[in-house]
């Protein structure tokens, strides 16, 4: 038995908009701001930023819609989400004939996955992915909860580890909305790496039988201590 969380793709770009009459003027000044030196955004700007709450809207799935696709079967449309793939449920642990309590890490809602078998030849797995979120160059905190039970690498048949059998996904676009590179140069490898694949807190498991709802951070690469 198999399931995979959900692909969070985040989609960002790099400037922001505002209507006034020096448009040109901002347009020119934010063109300037580089993702190599955050420190030539105005201090102003990005104090503004950090104070802001939680950039992902509808960050614990509480708002959207069911609707009917014929006599016997429904689907769902969760706010600042799509859903990919057919395994997806939006759990609402108020309907306690269907969802447990432990079911939803906070209020009403989750996003569950249930997948019984997985194929090597699959090119991609089932989950969710968020909406375009509008940043500006800097640093940020990517983490997010999950529950895990019964998890298997798809190729676990060759002896692997997890590797992509559970898939955290960042994706970075420019302002208009084209997809950037994510390749970083990871200098303790001597090497380049995917910097948009946050998966290796789960990468290097055999499988995981239960995992309760836990902290999860994102990340591309280990911590180097010195």
């Amino acid at each position: 038995m198999r399931s995979i969380v959900p692909i969070l793709l985040i989609f960002t770009t790099v400037f922001l908009f505002e209507r006034c009459g020096r448009q040109n003027d901002i347009d020119a000044q934010r063109l300037s701001w580089l993702t190599e030196d955050p420190l030539s955004i105005p201090y102003r700007t990005r104090l503004q930023r950090y104070e802001r709450p939680n950039l992902i809207r509808n960050g614990s799935f509480e708002t959207g819609r069911t609707f009917a696709l014929d006599s016997g079967r429904n689907s769902f449309v969760v706010d600042g989400w799509q859903q990919i793939g057919q395994h997806i449920e939006w759990v609402n642990i108020s309907q306690d004939s269907i969802y447990g309590p432990e079911e939803a890490f906070s209020g009403n809602r989750s996003i569950k996955i249930v997948r019984n078998k997985a194929y090597e030849t699959d090119d991609q797995g089932e989950g969710i992915i968020s909406e375009f979120i509008r940043v500006i160059p800097g640093n940020y905190d990517f983490y997010f909860y999950t529950r895990l039970m019964d998890i298997m690498p798809n190729r676990s048949r060759l002896g692997t580890r997890m590797y992509d059998g559970i898939e955290v996904e960042l994706q970075f676009y420019d302002r208009n909305k084209i997809l950037l590179n994510s390749r970083q140069y990871f200098p303790q490898m001597d090497q380049y790496i995917d910097n948009g694949n946050k998966s290796l807190s789960f990468a290097n498991y055999m499988n995981i039988p239960s995992f309760g709802w836990g902290k999860i951070i994102g990340k591309s690469y280990p911590q180097i201590e010195l």
